[in-house]
C-alpha cells in the first residue's frame, strides 16, 4: 500500500487506492533522485486545505501539501489519474530537485504525467501549448477547401483557401523568461488565471525539449550542478541552452506551436468546434442553392492546418464540427 484514501464514496476511493499503488512506484522509477514516504489523498468537491480560505484552490484539480504529506484533489476533475500522477512527482521530488527555478517543476510534473497517462496527453498538451501561445497574442491557422464537381453548383472543382486566427485574452503579452521568476504553481502566487496557465505551457514546453535532448537525467543534472555551486537556482542561461532557446518571445512562440501536432490540433478543435464554421459556410454558399445537405457534405473536403509544426486535421472526419456546419446549414 502506497498511502490512505479519502473519498466521498467507497467506490472511488477503491479506485484511486489502486491508481496510487500503481502510480507511485512508476513515478519514482521515472525521476531521478525519487523520495518514498506514505502519502494521503483526498477526493473533495473542491480541493482545500481547511484552515485556508477556500478560494485559494478553487480553479485547482489538485494540489500537494507537502507539510502533511497529503494530495487533495477535485473529485470531478477532468482525468483524476492524469492529475494524482501530476501531484505524486510533486510528492516524490527529492532535495536535488529544490534548484529547478520557477514554474519548471510544474512543467516537469506534466511532462512525467503525460508519459504515465497517454491516453489523455494530447489533451493536456493542446490546453497548456494554446494558452501559453495565446498569450503571446494569437495562433495562425490555414483552412483549405474543395468541392468535387458533381457537388458545385457549375459543375466543376471549387477550392477555398482562408487564414484564420484565434485571439488570445486583450492582456499585455507575456515575458516569457517570467517562466523562471514565477512560481504559478503556488497558491500564494499572484496571478491571473490567463498568465498562470500560460506558465505552465511555458514550462512543459521547456522541461519537455530539455528531456528530449538530454532525458529526465539531463534535467536532474542541472540541479545538481547548481546544487554543487551552492546557487538557490539554476541559472537561466544553463536552462536556455539544455532547452536550445534564446529570450526572443518569437522563438519561444514557434517552439510552442512546433509542440502541437494533429492530435493536440484535434483537441483544441474539440474546444472550438465552431471555430472554422464561417468560413466554410462563405464558401459554400453560393453553392447551397437547392442542393441538398447531404449532397455539399459528400462532395466537401475540409483540412485544417497550423504552419509553423505542418500538423493537419481532416475536418469532416470530426464529429462535433459536422455538428456544427449541419446546424449552420439547417439540416
Amino acid at each position: 500500500m502506497q498511502g490512505s484514501v479519502r473519498a466521498s464514496t467507497q467506490a472511488q476511493a477503491d479506485t484511486l487506492a489502486r491508481e496510487l499503488d500503481l502510480l507511485a512506484p512508476r513515478v519514482r522509477a521515472l525521476l531521478p533522485d525519487a523520495r518514498t514516504q506514505k502519502l494521503s489523498v483526498w477526493s473533495q468537491d473542491v480541493p482545500e486545505l481547511f484552515w485556508l480560505p477556500r478560494t485559494v484552490m478553487s480553479e485547482a484539480d489538485g494540489f500537494y501539501a507537502g507539510s502533511m504529506h497529503r494530495i487533495h484533489l477535485r473529485e470531478k476533475a477532468e482525468d483524476l489519474e492524469r492529475t494524482l500522477a501530476h501531484e505524486l512527482v510533486h510528492a516524490s521530488l527529492g532535495e536535488s530537485w529544490e534548484t529547478l527555478p520557477g514554474t519548471l517543476e510544474e512543467g516537469l510534473c506534466d511532462v512525467i504525467a503525460a508519459q504515465l497517462c497517454p491516453e489523455s496527453a494530447a489533451r493536456l498538451r493542446a490546453g497548456r501549448l494554446t494558452s501559453a501561445c495565446l498569450a503571446f497574442g494569437s495562433i495562425g491557422l490555414e483552412l483549405e477547401c474543395s468541392l468535387a464537381p458533381e457537388s458545385a453548383a457549375s459543375g466543376i472543382e471549387v477550392r477555398f483557401l482562408a487564414h484564420l486566427r484565434v485571439d488570445g485574452a486583450a492582456e499585455t503579452p507575456i515575458d516569457p523568461l517570467d517562466v523562471f521568476r514565477s512560481s504559478a504553481g503556488l497558491s500564494s502566487a499572484k496571478l491571473s488565471p490567463h498568465v498562470k496557465k500560460a506558465l505552465y505551457g511555458l514550462a512543459g514546453m521547456v522541461v519537455q525539449r530539455i528531456v528530449d535532448r538530454h532525458g529526465l537525467e539531463g534535467l536532474h543534472e542541472l540541479c545538481l550542478r547548481a546544487k554543487s555551486l551552492h546557487q538557490s537556482h539554476v541559472q537561466t542561461n544553463a536552462i536556455l541552452e539544455a532547452a536550445e532557446l534564446d529570450r526572443d518571445p518569437a522563438h519561444w512562440r514557434a517552439a510552442l506551436l512546433e509542440g502541437l501536432g494533429g492530435a493536440e490540433l484535434a483537441e483544441f478543435l474539440r474546444g472550438h468546434p465552431d471555430l472554422a464554421t464561417p468560413a466554410m459556410l462563405e464558401f459554400l454558399q453560393p453553392e447551397h442553392g437547392e442542393t441538398p445537405t447531404d449532397g455539399l457534405l459528400r462532395g466537401l473536403k475540409a483540412c485544417l492546418r497550423l504552419p509553423e509544426s505542418g500538423a493537419t486535421l481532416d475536418l469532416l472526419a470530426e464529429p462535433q464540427v459536422q455538428l456544427s456546419l449541419r446546424r449552420a446549414l439547417g439540416s
